[in-house]
């Protein structure tokens, strides 16, 4: 992964509408990860409910509400594949991506 800084910080001013902005991220961004802990929670019950009682799918009053998937996922690490594999560069492509972070 390559890290790009296109210009140096920019300072803001503390009355700035900005700021505003920033705190309503940091509000949603909260919000966001403790819903997705919950949802994996979740998640993980009805997964073992369905592997206790050997089931696929789940379904209310006949129709299906929930369904099992289990797989492998496979990755793969690139920096080693390139340094053992130089060649393998031709297969790898490179995406720009534009993220605002908050600390």
């Amino acid at each position: 992964m390559t890290l790009r800084v296109t210009r140096a910080p920019y300072a803001i001013d503390s009355d700035s509408l900005m700021i505003l902005g920033i705190d309503r991220l940091k509000e949603l961004a909260e919000r966001k990860r403790k819903l997705e802990v919950e949802e994996e929670r979740i998640k993980k019950v009805l997964a073992q409910t369905m592997r206790d009682n050997e089931a696929k799918e789940m379904t209310i009053a006949g129709l299906p509400v929930a369904r099992l998937v289990e797989y492998d996922r496979r990755t793969v690490k690139v920096d080693e594949l390139l340094a053992q594999f130089p060649m393998a560069v031709t297969l790898v492509t490179t995406t720009p991506v534009v993220q605002v972070r908050l600390p």
